[in-house]
């Protein structure tokens, strides 16, 4: 939310984030984010791309 102009821009990512660890389930979504932040990827894309490919 830091590299938004207007923090309010990066609300619709965080629901984006809790949309998909609704529809993929706690623990993967968790996998997901220790993946992404592991590899430097801090966006929306990048996490629903990892539960993606799997």
């Amino acid at each position: 939310m830091m590299e938004k102009k207007h923090p309010e821009q990066g609300y619709r990512a965080c629901l984006g984030l809790m949309r998909l660890a609704r529809n993929h389930g706690r623990e993967r979504m968790e996998a997901a984010c220790e993946r992404a932040l592991a590899v430097g990827a801090y966006r929306y894309r990048s996490v629903a791309s990892i539960l993606r490919r799997g």
